[in-house]
């Protein structure tokens, strides 16, 4: 209460009588606060003590506007700081992205590839088949035409039913051949040198390319024309 810190402040002042029962009326607690600032007032002997409870730098507009000034350039620092990472964690996040859908596309890969590989093997006994055999090859049977037709006739059904359960998954088979040479998603592995076909047709291809979902999953192997002139 005011009456005990006036008494600490001053213990030789006498101390001052307070209503004992506090009227609510205005002027009342008016006159007692103003009794009371005027004796503390008057107890004051050295105005020192209270001058240093104040602080040394005096305040001014200056030095106000020149601490907003370093607040608002730290303020636009790390605002600038906050959009920079911002935008490398999304490159971040952007790069994760890619890479797990790279690495969910090869895994989606691993069974068409195995397949694709089988029917490599399939192509080669085709190619194989469509040569006219010896005779010797069906014992001398007169019907070995005709056994050897079905033969090759029956694995382009097994190829073409690999083509399809492939096309199921997303995977397509490229065409190289007669096409301009695309590095895209073909690899010359041999030259051709003949005036009669334009520069930079697939003259013949060794490999077959594939996609999948438009992606290059497997490379052609070609062989590309080169004019001799």
């Amino acid at each position: 209460m005011l009456s005990d810190e006036f008494s600490d402040k001053n213990p030789d002042a006498a101390p001052m009588e307070l209503p004992t029962q506090p009227d609510t009326n205005e002027t009342n607690w008016k006159s007692v606060i103003h009794q009371a600032c005027s004796r503390w007032i008057d107890s004051i002997d050295n105005p020192e003590e209270i001058d240093s409870t104040q602080s040394d730098a005096t305040p001014d507009l200056y030095t106000l506007f020149s601490a907003m000034g370093s607040l608002q350039t730290e303020t636009r620092k790390l605002a600038r700081k906050s959009v920079e990472s911002l935008s490398t964690f999304e490159d971040v996040l952007s790069d994760i992205s890619k890479r797990l859908a790279t690495i969910q596309s090869l895994n989606q890969a691993q069974e068409p590839l195995r397949l694709i590989s089988i029917m490599d093997r399939i192509e080669r006994i085709e190619k194989q088949l469509k040569k006219t055999p010896a005779k010797k090859v069906f014992f001398n049977d007169p019907r070995w035409e005709s056994y050897s037709q079905s033969v090759s006739r029956a694995v382009e059904l097994l190829l073409e039913n690999c083509h399809e359960v492939l096309k199921q998954t997303g995977v397509t088979k490229s065409v190289s051949s007669g096409k301009l040479f695309d590095p895209s998603h073909m690899v010359a592995i041999e030259v051709d040198f003949n005036d009669t076909v334009a520069d930079n047709v697939v003259v013949e291809e060794f490999t077959s390319g594939y996609f999948l979902n438009g992606t290059v999953l497997r490379y052609s192997e070609v062989k590309v024309n080169r004019k001799k002139s």
